[in-house]
């Protein structure tokens, strides 16, 4: 057993150590020698909350280490609240949403807010999140919770505001979080209290002039009945928890001197595939589709180009004699589904014939440069939307009929 616990530690300490030098190799030191090391020698306690960090959507690490938190103290309604969330995809509490929790989300910019609303629709609507698009101050957070239908005992609070965190904090009473996490301002050592004088209209300039050190959050966050658990690696938030909660389930001493860890910009939490929007709760057959492109019309299934643009509108053209779309629902005065197309050329047309759930709806000779097709509403069965088939009768090269560099066999294109 201990040979088998030091081969382990053999092997963390060598991952460890070449983490940290791959850090250097941009021959830049982020924080300093003295804050690696003492890392390193934190991580060799299983306690410390960074060997447990992962990331599934939050920014870092810091997914993993909400779960580890709350694998050691359990939940009580799985409530949080988080405020600076962009368009929430890159968020602390995205996660938490496939785990069944539920809460409220603030965010001050209204093309993030308007974003998230698209991102999010069936959490959104089947009332798991709530969102607010509102500028957050401290004289005004208390009553955003209570208009929200949020008090007393929630199980989570994360802050990013880039400036003001430590005096919205200060004035919170409505909500008494199990679990707060804040931003804090990395570049200044545990032991240095700074704090950014408020200002409530400030927006983060992307300088140093940000937040507080992790100093004066945990000083704040005693003074209000909460402990310091951890920092996560890249230096960029702090965890707090109440202090009944904290018992010896985590790496003592709990200080900023102990779990201090500096802001290192350069190591990158990656996770798959980007993301585009949020998975959770999406819908079967078309719908979920169309739910997964929010602002699209029109979703191209097989037999389209890349979309290209013009300086009026974009098109996809079709690359096969068989293609398949998906058609939003519209609303129109004369209840009719319109679908615009381009012929890019000209008089060499083509037969085109538009099935629906293997009925034939429409047949046309498409001969003009660009065109509608008039479909009423009544002639197709919706599943939150409508899937057609397109058939055309050949494909034709640009470079061949109207010369240029074009050797692509192309038929018809659709506006959208």
């Amino acid at each position: 057993m201990c040979e088998r616990k030091a081969e382990a530690g053999a092997v963390k300490n060598s991952y460890l150590a070449g983490l940290f030098a791959d850090s250097y190799s941009d021959k830049w030191l982020w924080g300093g020698v003295k804050w690696d090391l003492k890392t390193m020698e934190r991580l060799q306690n299983p306690k410390a909350l960074e060997n447990y960090g992962f990331k599934v959507y939050s920014q870092n690490d810091e997914d993993g280490m909400i779960e580890e938190i709350f694998h050691r103290i359990g939940t009580v309604n799985k409530i949080f609240i988080e405020f600076g969330v962009q368009d929430g995809l890159e968020s602390n509490t995205h996660y938490l949403l496939f785990k069944d929790w539920s809460g409220l989300w603030i965010e001050c910019d209204k093309n993030a807010f308007q974003q998230i609303c698209r991102k999010f629709v069936n959490v959104i609507k089947d009332g798991q999140l709530m969102v607010r698009n509102e500028f957050v101050t401290k004289d005004n957070i208390n009553r955003l919770f209570q208009e929200s239908g949020i008090s007393g005992e929630i199980d989570l609070l994360s802050i990013d505001v880039d400036g003001n965190d430590y005096y919205i904090f200060e004035h919170i009473n409505a909500v008494c979080p199990r679990v707060v996490i804040m931003e804090y301002n990395g570049k200044f050592p545990p032991d240095c209290f700074f704090k950014q004088a408020y200002n409530e209209e400030h927006v983060w300039d992307g300088t140093d002039w940000h937040g507080a050190s992790l100093c004066a959050l945990n000083e704040l966050a005693v003074r209000k009945g909460y402990v310091l658990v951890g920092t996560n690696i890249n230096g960029c938030n702090a965890f707090f928890i109440r202090k009944d909660l904290a018992r010896d389930r985590f790496l003592q001493p709990l200080t900023p001197e102990y779990l201090f860890n500096p802001m290192r910009v350069n190591l990158k939490h990656k996770s798959g595939h980007p993301s585009a929007n949020c998975l959770y709760k999406m819908r079967d057959g078309i719908g979920g589709v169309l739910d997964f492109y929010p602002d699209a019309r029109i979703c191209f299934v097989y037999g389209f180009s890349r979309p290209e643009k013009n300086e009026w509108y974009r098109y996809c053209y079709m690359n096969a004699l068989h293609a398949k779309i998906y058609v939003r629902e519209q609303e129109s005065e004369t209840g009719e589904l319109v679908l615009e197309y381009l012929n890019p050329f000209g008089r060499l047309g083509f037969s085109l014939s538009v099935h629906h759930k293997g009925r034939l709806i429409r047949s046309l000779s498409v001969q003009d440069g660009e065109g509608k097709i008039c479909i009423s509403q009544k002639e197709l069965e919706s599943d939150r939307g409508y899937a057609l088939e397109l058939t055309i009768d050949r494909l034709l090269v640009p470079a061949q009929v109207t010369g240029g560099n074009d050797e692509r066999a192309l038929g018809i294109g659709l506006k959208f």
